[in-house]
């Protein structure tokens, strides 16, 4: 029998509640009665499973539901010196409390007494031993938030997981060959032609200024080189590979956790030899950055292939508006080849 002087200690003080089907409510003792149905407030529940909780502002639980009860161990102390007191003062009066229910601390509440603190008519509800169930509870709820907390900083670098890049890079080529063959795209044979690819500043691309990290602008570019190759030259990319030399960025503005922006791929000008690309990182009508890439097309053996001579093979007929055009764009790029042959001669 668990002592009624127990749960009138209690009242108004935490409380933790197993139910036979599992089930466990963590909270503040309101009522009772003499079966045991007791009410609580400020209720936390777990599962029996231990993996779903959730809050209720009160519970109201049967006696014959319940498992087992757990009060914290200052209640049991103080029931316990208020017990001892009676009975030295029952010794000191003569007298005793014969015909009550004992109760033995630490037996899960066995004792005397017809009916009183029974579920119904007798039969009473242990208490577990110490160290507290409300203590363990708090530690299954405690590892749950660490799982949460770990899961999430996982999530929020997936990113930069091992094979992530080679991951992010196929799907994108996948993406296109799919799209291509699925809507039956023909090849582009427009050499001026944008591609867009979607981007976004992740976790792992700030810095500790809070924006978009200087090398997350090179990471990303890789992206948008191999969606864009993938677009333009994707069919006729059998024995070639595309290699780049160098990449020049200018900032604009800065790129803020979590945005969105878009990757603008497209033929800045070419030469005899390097391909010049130029990539825009936008946000609707802001530009973020602009980027300058140069690369070059080589046979498998590492021959270079002369750009003209890799757009005939791609089926381009470049005309005399498109020569003009790059012809207008090239003077640019061979200032940059001039300013980087100075600074590489000093090295």
């Amino acid at each position: 029998m668990l002592p009624l002087t127990l749960l009138t200690t209690t009242q108004g003080h935490p409380m933790l509640v197993e139910l036979k089907n599992g089930e466990t409510y963590n909270g503040h003792l309101v009522s009772y009665d003499n079966f045991m149905n007791i009410s609580l407030r400020e209720v936390i529940c777990t599962s029996a499973d231990r993996e779903e909780f959730w809050r209720l502002p009160e519970a109201y639980i049967r006696g014959n539901t319940i498992k087992y009860l757990r009060v914290p161990d200052e209640m049991l102390d103080l029931v316990f010196a208020q017990r001892a007191e009676r009975e030295r003062r029952g010794r000191n009066s003569g007298g005793g409390d014969r015909g009550r229910g004992g109760f033995d601390r630490g037996r899960g509440g066995r004792g005397g007494g017809r009916g009183g603190g029974g579920y119904e008519r007798g039969r009473g509800a242990p208490v577990m031993d110490r160290p507290s169930r409300l203590i363990e509870s708090t530690s299954r709820m405690s590892w749950s938030a660490l799982s949460a907390i770990l899961y999430l900083v996982l999530l929020l670098n997936i990113k930069s997981f091992p094979f992530a890049w080679h991951f992010r890079t196929w799907l994108v080529v996948v993406n296109v060959w799919a799209k291509r063959i699925i809507y039956k795209i023909p090849p582009s044979k427009d050499i001026w032609q944008v591609v867009s690819t979607p981007g976004r500043a992740w976790f792992d691309d700030l810095d500790m200024n809070n924006h978009q990290n200087n090398s997350s602008y090179n990471k990303n570019l890789d992206y948008a080189r191999t969606d864009f190759i993938a677009h333009m030259f994707g069919h006729h990319a059998r024995g070639v590979r595309f290699a780049n030399a160098g990449v020049m960025i200018w900032f604009f503005k800065e790129i803020k956790p979590f945005s969105a922006y878009t990757m603008k791929t497209c033929v800045h000008t070419w030469g005899p030899k390097w391909v010049y690309l130029e990539h825009r990182f936008e946000a609707g009508q802001t530009l973020h950055a602009f980027c300058l890439a140069k690369f070059v097309v080589k046979e498998r053996n590492g021959k270079t292939i002369p750009f003209d001579e890799y757009l005939q093979r791609c089926g381009f007929s470049i005309s005399n508006e498109d020569m003009k055009k790059k012809e207008s764009q090239y003077p640019a790029a061979e200032g940059l080849i001039q300013c980087e042959e100075r600074f590489l001669s000093t090295l």
